[in-house]
This record gives structure tokens, C-alpha cells and sequence, in this order.
């Protein structure tokens, strides 16, 4: 059995990404209050936040940021044995939260490229979130050629309500809250909720950010290397439960 997000294709990635450059400066401790840093290496930190969005995107299965996304497969029946292995479970889509379903297109035996009728299935809003057919209904037949099926959807959690570090007084402080936040699973409460990003997973990016900036090789010899007890792992490990992993 595959795993869908193998297949997945981000066709419009978000428009910003969760923290700015400005933050990240800040957590990084090239600015301080009343003393800009040097600025030659902002590229490289704004490649660190990208970085770090996708690490953990891929990591938790999840979507930082609102984006389109695109699964595709040769039936409709391959797209739902993908995850549950069942087609009557309906179509497990990756990198929730799923916030729309743009279209479900599907090619013929003869040639014709047609959409599928949005009254004929809904989307599920407790995760894992799937796409299912409403009573009555079927899915079509494909060709059964390579992406023959494709469904394209919109995903991602959007900004948080207000900034998580704008100004970090100490790594204590950091940890004691990225304490609190990790400890329960960031389940939604409204729809509102739901696609707002939690602010332990803005914790992790600016730990991950903060790992890019200090350690620039892949590899660390001659040192004893640990993870942080309240560190990255910790952080993403409650979210999945968010996005039902």
C-alpha cells in the first residue's frame, strides 16, 4: 500500500511563511533592541524558514500556510487504498488541515477530461479529513492510466492570532511555554480554531530555524550531541493528533 502524500503535488505554495524574517532576527539574537545587526545573511535565514516549513510539513503531514495541493492516481478506488485500504472510507487526503476542494477531475476510456459533480461527495471535518460520496452516488470510471484521477484542494493552517517570540526574553521563558503548549494535543474547537496555526508548531520552526543558523553542517564531529528535552520532537509530536496521524 502506498502512501498518498507520495503522490501529492503542492501546485501554489503559501504567499508568507509563518514567521517573518524580522522574527526570526530577533530569535536568532542578530537584533537587539536599539541595535540592528548586519543584514548580509538575511537570505540565507529566509531559506532556513522555508526549510524548516517543509521539514516539518513532511514530518507531521501537515500544511503550514495556506497552499494547493494536488493528489493524483490511476482510479478513484487506488486514491482511497492509498490510506485506509478501502475505497468505502472514501478519499484520506495529506497535508491537512483541508480547507476546500477545488475540483475532482478524471479522464475516460475515450479521451474526455470531466469533473466530478461537488453535490455528489462532501468533505469531512474531524480529522482525518476525507472526501466521501453523499448517499445515492458513485464514484466514476476512469481510464486507468497515470493520474488519471486528480483532486486538487486547498490546505493549511493560516497565521496565528498574534506572534509567538516577537521579542524572546530567555531560552527559559521559551521552553516553559513550549511546555505548556506540548502536552495536549492541539484538537479544534471551532472552525476558526481549527486553521489557526498552533503555536507550538511556530515554536518548533523557530527551534529548527535556530538549529539551521548555529549548526551548518550535516554532519557534527568531535562533539556529543543531544536533543533538547523540550525541543522539536516534543513540539510536533501533539499536533499530529490534529490532523488524525
Amino acid at each position: 500500500m502506498s502512501h498518498l502524500s507520495d503522490n501529492a503535488v503542492r501546485l501554489v505554495p503559501p504567499s508568507q511563511e509563518p514567521i517573518t524574517l524580522a522574527e526570526a532576527r530577533r530569535f536568532l539574537r542578530i537584533d537587539v533592541p536599539g541595535y540592528p545587526g548586519d543584514t548580509s545573511q538575511d537570505d540565507l535565514i529566509r531559506s532556513f524558514i522555508t526549510g524548516a516549513r517543509r521539514a516539518i510539513e513532511d514530518g507531521i503531514d501537515c500544511s503550514i500556510g495556506v497552499q494547493t495541493i494536488m493528489v493524483a492516481a490511476e482510479s478513484f478506488t487506488h486514491l482511497a487504498n492509498c490510506y485506509t485500504g478501502a475505497s468505502t472510507y472514501g478519499i484520506e487526503l495529506p497535508y491537512g488541515p483541508i480547507r476546500s476542494i477545488a475540483s475532482i477531475k478524471y479522464l475516460t476510456s475515450d479521451g474526455q477530461d470531466l469533473t466530478v459533480n461537488p453535490a455528489s461527495y462532501r468533505l469531512t471535518e474531524t480529522p482525518p479529513q476525507r472526501i466521501v460520496l453523499r448517499p445515492g452516488f458513485s464514484w466514476p470510471s476512469a481510464s486507468m492510466e497515470p493520474d488519471s484521477v486528480r483532486v486538487t484542494y486547498v490546505a493549511g493552517y493560516g497565521p496565528a492570532a498574534r506572534g509567538v517570540f516577537d521579542q524572546p526574553d530567555t531560552y527559559a521563558d521559551q521552553y516553559a511555554d513550549a511546555y505548556s503548549d506540548s502536552n495536549e494535543p492541539n484538537i479544534p474547537a471551532t472552525v476558526a480554531d481549527r486553521f489557526t496555526i498552533p503555536e507550538s508548531l511556530v515554536i518548533a520552526l523557530r527551534l529548527l530555524v535556530g538549529h539551521y543558523w548555529i549548526d551548518r553542517n550535516a554532519i557534527i564531529e568531535g562533539h556529543i550531541v543531544a536533543e533538547l528535552p523540550l525541543g522539536v520532537q516534543s513540539l510536533l509530536w501533539p499536533n499530529r493528533a490534529s490532523i488524525g496521524l
